[in-house]
C-alpha cells in the first residue's frame, strides 16, 4: 500500500511543480504605433491616396445621383493640434452635408496591421477630437474584408454612442465638447466575441463584457470616417494597437483592475529589477514600459549604446540603484534619439484626490528638454510638466515656461515633492537637496479630469544622462506606512500639513492664465476656499522654511562624501565608459535577451522566480523518477 502512497505524492508533486510554472512571453510589439509626428509624412491635404499607412476613401450616399469628389470639401492632412502647440495630428475634413448633391464622406482605413485570428486579444486605443461634431460618424474595429464590425462607435447628434448586437445604440458620452481631446481605450477578446470600451479626457465613460455588434473570424481593419449626413471636422492622435492576454472562453466577464493598496507606486530599484540595458526600441522594467525613439524620420538610426535605460548603481553612491536613462544622441539631422520610461500601471487619480508624486534626481549630463511629467491616463495633458534648459529647471504653464532652478549641478542629488490637488486643478512644489526651491498655489499647466501617467524622458534636443531613484505615489490621506530610505535619497514622510487638501495651505494669489481646455465632466464651478491674499512683492518661488533644513543637512554630508571619492569615481566612470563600448559591440552580436512586456495592467511575472521554478521542477522530476524507479525494482525479488 506504501507503495501506492508514495507514487501519488510523487505525482502531486510533479503536477503542482509544473503548475507553479509561469509561461514567459517574450516581448511584444505593437501592431500599430502612430503619432503623426515623423517628418516623413506629407502635410499635403490628400482627398486620395494615403497618408503613410491610412488610405483615404471619400465616398457618397447618395444612390442615383452623379457625385463628384470635391478635393476642397473632402480631404485628410496632418495638420498642427489647435490646442497643443508643436504636437500634430491627422485631421479629417468634411464639408459636405446632406444635400442631394453633396453628401460626401472622408474616411481613413488602416489594414496594413497583422491581420488578428479568432484565438487573439487586441487593444486599440486612440485620442480623437470634434472642431465641428458631424451626425454618423464613426469608430471601427472591422475584419480584414470590411463588411462587419466587431465594434462600431458613432456620433449621433453631438451624443457618442455604441451600436449594439441587436443594432441599436446604447449612449456612450452624451453633449460631446468641441475643440476638446477624448481618449479611447478599447479591449477586444476574440475568443469570447466580447469587448470594453474606457473613454476619459473631456469625458468619462466605461462598458464592459459587450457583446461584438457583429460577428468576425478576424479583425484586420481600422476604420474612421466623418459620415455622410452632415459637416464635420475631426482630429485624431494616438493610434496605438497591440495584443493582451486573451479572456478564457468560460468566464462570463471580463476581470476588472485590481485597486492597488496605500502606495500607487513605490519604487526604490532595489532587489530582483532586471539589470541589462535596454537593446531594443520597446522595452519593460517592472511596470515600466521603455521606449526608444527619435524625431528624424528615416534619417534617424537606432543605436542601443546610444539611447537605452538600465537599472544600475549610481554614481555617486555605493550599493544603491536606480533607474539610468541615457541618450548619447544630439540634436543633428541623423540623430534626435529619445529615451523614455512611462509607468501608468496605477489606478488613476480622479476629481476628488489629492496625490503626492515624490522621486529624487541626478543627472550625469543634463540636455535641454529632458521632461518629467505628470499626465492623464491617455496621455494627452499634462497637469505638471518640469523640463531642462540648458543647465537650468523650468515649468511650463499655461502661457509659457518659467525657471525654477537656474543652474543644475551635475552629480548631486535632487528631491521632488510635489502635491496635487484635483479638484482645484493646483499644485505645491518642493525641490530640496542641490538646490532649494518651493512653488505653492500653481494652475495645472493643462486641466485634466485624471492623473495615470507618470512619464520620464530625455528630450530629442542634446546629450543628457538621468537618474531616478525613490519614486512613489500616494494619497496624503492614506499615509504611507515605509516610505524608502535609501542612502543618496531625501524622502520625507507627509507632514500633518501636507496631508491636508491644497486648498487648506497657505495658498498664494495665482497668476491669471488663460485655461487651455476645459474639459466635459469637470466641475469647473466649483468654488474655492478663500485665498489668504500675500504681500503683492512676494514672489511665486519663494525659500523653504527650516522645517526642510533635514533635506539640506542630508545633502551636506553627501556632497562631503562626494569630494572624498570624486577622484575614485573619475576612474570608474572612464572605464565604465570603455566597457560599456565593448559591452554594446558584444550585444549587437549576440542573441537579445527576451524580456516580458504585459501592456495590460496586469503585474509582470518575475523571470527569476520562473527560473527558480523550473528547477525545482527538474529536482521534483528526478526524485520521483528514482523512486519510480526503485518501485520498479522490487518486484524482481525471487519468492
Amino acid at each position: 500500500m506504501w507503495k501506492g502512497i508514495f507514487a501519488f505524492v510523487c505525482l502531486i508533486l510533479i503536477l503542482s511543480t509544473i503548475s507553479s510554472v509561469t509561461l514567459v512571453q517574450a516581448e511584444e510589439e505593437y501592431l500599430v504605433y502612430d503619432d503623426f509626428e515623423s517628418s516623413e509624412l506629407t502635410q499635403s491635404p490628400a482627398s486620395t491616396g494615403a497618408i503613410g499607412d491610412y488610405m483615404i476613401e471619400p465616398y457618397t450616399n447618395q444612390d442615383g445621383v452623379e457625385w463628384l469628389n470635391n478635393e476642397e470639401e473632402n480631404f485628410a492632412q496632418i495638420v498642427q493640434d489647435p490646442l497643443n502647440g508643436g504636437n500634430t495630428a491627422l485631421m479629417l475634413m468634411d464639408k459636405q452635408d446632406s444635400d442631394i448633391s453633396k453628401g460626401g464622406a472622408t474616411r481613413i482605413v488602416h489594414d496594413r496591421f497583422s491581420t488578428q485570428a479568432k484565438d487573439s486579444a487586441v487593444v486599440v486605443e486612440f485620442n480623437f477630437m470634434a472642431e465641428e461634431i458631424g451626425s454618423n460618424s464613426r469608430f471601427r474595429l472591422m475584419n480584414k474584408g470590411g463588411n462587419h464590425a466587431m465594434v462600431s462607435l458613432e456620433t449621433d447628434g453631438d451624443t457618442l454612442v455604441y451600436r449594439t448586437k441587436d443594432g441599436g445604440k446604447a449612449t456612450l458620452i452624451e453633449n460631446l465638447t468641441p475643440n476638446t481631446w477624448y481618449h479611447v481605450s478599447i479591449k477586444a477578446d476574440m475568443p469570447t466575441m466580447k469587448y470594453d470600451v474606457v473613454i476619459t479626457g473631456g469625458g468619462n465613460a466605461e462598458v464592459h463584457n459587450l457583446d461584438f455588434y457583429q460577428s468576425v473570424s478576424d479583425y484586420g481593419r481600422f476604420d474612421v470616417n466623418t459620415g455622410n449626413s452632415s459637416t464635420s471636422v475631426y482630429y485624431l492622435d494616438n493610434v496605438h494597437m497591440f495584443n493582451t492576454p486573451t479572456t478564457p472562453v468560460a468566464p462570463t466577464e471580463v476581470p476588472d483592475v485590481t485597486a492597488p493598496g496605500e502606495y500607487l507606486i513605490q519604487d526604490d530599484f532595489e532587489g530582483s529589477w532586471p539589470t541589462e540595458p535596454t537593446n531594443t526600441k520597446t522595452h519593460s522594467f517592472g511596470n515600466y514600459d521603455i521606449t526608444i525613439s527619435s524625431n528624424k524620420g528615416r534619417n534617424w538610426v537606432y543605436d542601443p549604446s546610444e539611447n537605452y535605460a538600465q537599472i544600475v548603481q549610481t554614481p555617486t553612491l555605493e550599493e544603491n540603484l536606480a533607474l539610468k536613462l541615457h541618450d548619447s544622441n544630439g540634436s543633428s539631422a541623423t540623430e534626435g534619439g529619445l529615451t523614455r520610461a512611462i509607468h501608468q500601471n496605477f489606478l488613476p487619480q480622479t476629481l476628488d484626490k489629492v496625490v503626492v508624486v515624490e522621486f529624487d534626481l541626478l543627472g550625469e549630463a543634463f540636455g535641454s528638454n529632458s521632461r518629467v511629467r505628470l499626465m492623464n491616463k491617455g496621455g494627452s495633458k499634462a497637469l505638471v510638466s518640469l523640463e531642462t534648459s540648458r543647465n537650468g529647471l523650468e515649468y511650463r504653464t499655461a502661457d509659457g515656461k518659467k525657471e525654477l532652478v537656474e543652474d543644475l549641478q551635475e552629480n548631486t542629488w535632487y528631491h521632488f515633492k510635489i502635491v496635487l490637488d484635483m479638484q482645484l486643478q493646483k499644485y505645491n512644489l518642493m525641490i530640496t537637496g542641490g538646490s532649494e526651491v518651493e512653488l505653492r498655489n500653481q494652475p495645472f499647466y493643462q486641466n485634466a479630469a485624471d492623473l495615470g501617467r507618470l512619464d520620464l524622458n530625455t528630450g530629442h534636443s542634446s546629450i543628457s544622462t538621468l537618474y531616478f531613484d525613490n519614486i512613489q505615489m500616494y494619497d496624503p490621506a492614506q499615509a504611507p506606512t515605509q516610505p524608502t530610505e535609501e542612502a543618496g535619497e531625501t524622502p520625507v514622510e507627509p507632514t500633518e500639513e501636507e496631508q491636508q487638501p491644497a486648498e487648506q495651505l497657505e495658498e498664494e494669489e495665482p497668476q491669471p492664465v488663460d485655461q487651455v481646455t476645459e474639459e466635459a465632466g469637470e466641475n469647473s464651478n466649483h468654488p474655492e476656499e478663500p485665498i489668504e491674499q500675500p504681500d503683492k512683492e512676494q514672489s511665486d518661488v519663494v525659500v523653504p522654511t527650516d522645517k526642510e533644513q533635514s533635506h539640506k543637512d542630508k545633502n551636506v554630508a553627501l556632497e562631503q562624501k562626494n569630494e572624498e571619492t570624486v577622484q575614485e569615481q573619475t576612474d570608474r566612470e572612464t572605464l565604465e565608459s570603455n566597457e560599456r563600448v565593448d559591452a554594446s559591440e558584444v550585444t549587437q552580436s549576440t542573441e537579445n535577451v527576451e524580456n516580458v512586456e504585459d501592456i495590460g495592467n496586469n503585474e509582470l511575472p518575475n523571470t527569476a522566480t520562473n527560473a527558480g521554478n523550473l528547477l525545482a521542477m527538474g529536482i521534483v522530476l528526478i526524485f520521483a523518477g528514482v523512486g519510480l524507479f526503485a518501485l520498479g525494482r522490487k518486484p524482481r525479488r525471487e519468492f
